[in-house]
Order: C-alpha cells, then structure tokens, then sequence
C-alpha cells in the first residue's frame, strides 16, 4: 500500500493542503507513527472511496525506518519470555493482561474486515446472498424455457413424422412441460444448497484463519 505525507496526499488526490490537515485533526484521514497516511487503513480507503477521489499518479512517499532505542531491543527480547511465563500462569496479572490484549487485537481486526467489506459493499464488489440466489433462479428458468420452446419445436417435426395428431403433440408438450417445471425445481433446490455449503466453507474458512 501508498504512504503519504499529507502535503503529498493533498496533491495526489488535487485537495487543498488546510483541508487534508483539518480532517486529519477530526480524524477522518489517520496518520501512523511515522506521520503518514496510511493507504491500507480502513478509515484513509472510506475516505477515498466516499470523496471519489482519483489519484494523479504522483509516486507515495516511502516511510523512513523507525529509530529503534537499545531500550527497546533489550525490553523487546525480554517480550517472549515473559509472554511464556504469562501463558503458562493465565490467572496472573500478566497473563490476564496478555488475554485482554489480544482480545483488543483480535477487536480491531475484525473492525478492519468490517471496513473492508463495507468498502467492497460500496464498490459494488459484494452482493446480497438473496440476490445471487434470485440471480441464478432467473438464470436457471431462463435456459430451461429456451429448451421447452426447442423442445415443442422438435416434438412438432417427429409428431408430423410418425402420423401423430393435434391430440397426441399437445400430450407431448404437457408432459414435457411438467418433466421441465419438476427439473427447474430440482436445479433451484441444487442451486441453493450449493450457495449455502460455499458458504458454510467460507465461515469455516474465517474461523481458522482468526484462530491462527
């Protein structure tokens, strides 16, 4: 994703400069540590996609590495261990601390997968299962009543073939009629059952993965 300092941002995306730090300030644009704006945090792509702004293809900014504090790497290799000495005592101060952390990480991933699916949802990128359901019934009763029509056509030509009245093609195309309906029901009942596993696989899918 594209980094951007907000002067940046206000020329890439032609804003004024007081107005992309008036918004950062009522946090409708975040900046990281480092300053910047963030392309792939959910609240910088909402503001995006609501504003319908384009970019005018001038190149993000690169973030400069963080200082990292001899402090820091000494607290940060001593993390591991007392995280497994958390872990082995969940009831302790620390483990309940550890637990209420990961609990908050947990809180904002799925926050941001709210985010992302609700920018999806404006994209036009998602749709309804109700509507893929509708979608695939049309589609279904469309090619079965293409094949009713060439079917009473071609029970037309054999019926004339073989000598056959008005009487026997009209008990034709009724039979077939009712052996059509009876499989378009089949295909729909199939059809959602199907949507409904993929679903299922998908839910199933998530879980592992927020549980990793």
């Amino acid at each position: 994703m594209s980094f951007y300092s907000p002067k940046d941002f206000a020329t890439n995306f032609n804003l004024k400069y007081s107005t992309v730090r008036s918004h950062i300030s009522r946090k409708k644009l975040i900046k990281n540590k480092e300053g910047y704006i963030d392309m792939s945090h959910p609240t910088n792509q909402m503001y995006v996609t609501e504003n319908r702004l384009s970019s005018e293809g001038n190149v993000a900014t690169a973030p400069p590495p963080p200082r990292v504090r001899k402090s820091e790497i000494e607290h940060k290799s001593d993390i591991p261990r007392r995280s497994a000495e958390a872990e082995s005592d969940p009831g302790s101060i620390t483990g309940l601390a550890l637990r209420e952390k990961k609990a908050k990480t947990l809180k904002v991933e799925r926050e941001a997968e709210l985010h992302r699916l609700k920018i999806q949802k404006m994209q036009g990128e998602l749709m309804p299962i109700d509507l893929v359901e509708r979608t695939q019934t049309i589609n279904i009763q469309s090619i079965f009543r293409s094949f009713e029509s060439a079917s009473e056509n071609i029970a037309s030509i054999y019926n004339e073939r073989l000598g056959g009245d008005r009487a026997s093609l009209a008990e034709m195309i009724t039979r077939m009629r009712k052996e059509l309906e009876r499989a378009i029901r089949a295909a729909e009942e199939k059809s959602k059952e199907e949507i409904k596993g993929l679903m299922a696989e998908y839910a199933a899918t998530r879980r592992r993965g927020e549980k990793k």
